[in-house]
């Protein structure tokens, strides 16, 4: 039976069906980004029957464990773990990375490429604590028998709770902040000041999401919803989880690992220096948001009722939208590249963008009937696939073709579309260019005309 060594650092991952295939190619890739401190674990069929089971939110996702070679300590901190979950979504398209430790029914760190993920590992929390009955009330002393009765009762409940309608109620609730957009993914972290990890930070979320939910259901107030996920089954096919551990007995301090990750270091959310969670602080947000709300309508100030202009600098640099030969076309900069973002625009969904670089009525339609075309930059070759493998350098140069003295392939942008690339090679390392376009007609010179300097 595969198992996790007691307080050992590990990202767990639900992926594609057919991933664990690769899991040769995934490590020396890991070796390469994590300096050899991580190894990948494929699921042998036992992984839920540990006391960390997944189901019934894995359904017929593939399962993995990337744990870390040495355990971890008071002193240790999980920034450095966050941002090899971030990596390796990226390159095996996984649905959920979950950071924590082993032994812990806790997690640190969570990446989801849809909210009704996150809010089926909430209610896991629930689902598989023995003290925690089927109603929310807390058990002290459980005695076996009972455990079994509230275990058959939660459920039973668990496919009335976990449904599309559920999940967009509760992410209606969330205050702004909680979650952040993370190259495609929603993000959440629990992480405090340096990356420290307190396991009851995700027992205290999990109890203050999942509580009022159900306690909506047993009032008949939780609307009705679509089946769980696809393929997940009606009942879990795991046996109960411990109780959350209580969390480390010190205050973990700044500790810098010798292998960073590159280049989604940068890209993980960093950890706030106030000495609040990002929950805490998007709840604290949110009250002085409400409170200054108030103030201004008890003043009576029209300012209450003024609209809120939007500012003209926009983090990352503003979207273009270009018209020419080849049609509307939509360029995406580095920084602001987002897969979900991109999903979004491509089905007319115009409102994650700033005023100010929202394209008129009529230019919106016209890129829409052309085919959301869109031409963007990526940091890495792996962001790109080829037959289900992420790329690398020496992949890319040995199966790309020459087209006007540039490099091009065309390959899988996970989560988007198939797309063209082209490479644009300079003096070092850091001049090169990886551009992509999700239309394959657009020549390479065109593609890099349409990226611009």
């Amino acid at each position: 039976m595969v198992d996790l060594p007691r307080g050992a650092v590990f990202i767990d991952l639900l992926v594609p069906p057919g991933t664990s295939q690769r899991v040769e190619d995934l490590q020396t890739r890991l070796d390469l980004v994590g300096g050899g401190e991580w190894r990948v674990i494929a699921d042998d069929g036992s992984m839920e029957r540990s006391s960390l089971p997944l189901q019934p939110v894995r359904g017929t996702d593939e399962r993995l464990w990337v744990c870390r070679s040495h355990p971890f300590t008071p002193t240790d901190n999980l920034q450095t773990a966050a941002s090899v979950a971030l990596e390796l979504s990226g390159m095996c398209n996984a649905r959920l990375a979950a950071v924590g430790v082993a032994g812990m029914y806790a997690w640190g760190f969570v990446l989801v490429d849809d909210f009704h993920s996150l809010y089926g590992l909430l209610l896991l929390d629930w689902l598989y604590n023995p003290r925690v009955s089927s109603t929310g009330e807390v058990v002290q002393n459980p005695e076996p028998s009972e455990v079994e009765v509230e275990m058959q009762a939660k459920t039973a409940m668990f496919s009335q709770l976990w449904t599309t309608q559920g999940s967009q109620l509760l992410l209606s609730q969330l205050p702004e902040g909680v979650l952040q957009q993370v190259e495609g993914y929603q993000a959440l972290s629990l992480l405090g000041p340096n990356g420290q990890f307190d396991p009851r930070l995700w027992q205290g979320l999990a109890m203050q999401l999942v509580l009022p939910m159900l306690q909506l259901n047993a009032g008949g107030g939780l609307p009705p919803g679509a089946p769980m996920a696809p393929g997940a089954p009606t009942a879990p096919a795991a046996p109960m989880a411990p109780a959350v551990a209580a969390a480390p007995a010190a205050e973990p301090s700044i500790l810098m690992p010798g292998a960073a990750t590159e280049p989604s270091q940068a890209a993980v959310p960093q950890p706030p220096s106030d000495g609040l969670t990002p929950l805490a602080r998007a709840q604290v947000e949110a009250r002085e948001r409400l409170e200054a709300r108030e103030r201004l309508a008890a003043d009576g100030s029209a300012l209450a009722a003024a609209p809120v202009l939007e500012t003209a600098v926009i983090d990352g640099g503003p979207l273009h939208w270009r018209d020419g030969e080849q049609g509307s076309v939509l360029w995406m900069p580095a920084e602001r590249f987002d897969a979900g973002l991109l999903r979004s625009l491509q089905g007319g969904d115009f409102d994650q963008l700033q005023r100010a670089e929202r394209p008129p009525s009529e230019q919106q339609e016209r890129w829409l009937s052309g085919g959301g075309v869109f031409v963007t930059e990526l940091p890495t070759f792996s962001r790109l696939f080829v037959d289900g493998v992420p790329l690398h350098r020496a992949a890319f140069e040995a199966a790309s073709a020459d087209e006007d003295g540039l490099a091009v392939l065309s390959c899988h942008l996970p989560r988007v579309c198939r797309v063209r690339a082209v490479v644009v090679a300079a003096d070092g390392p850091s001049a090169r260019r990886i551009l992509v376009s999700s239309k394959h007609e657009l020549t390479a010179t065109q593609v890099v005309h349409l990226a611009g300097p």
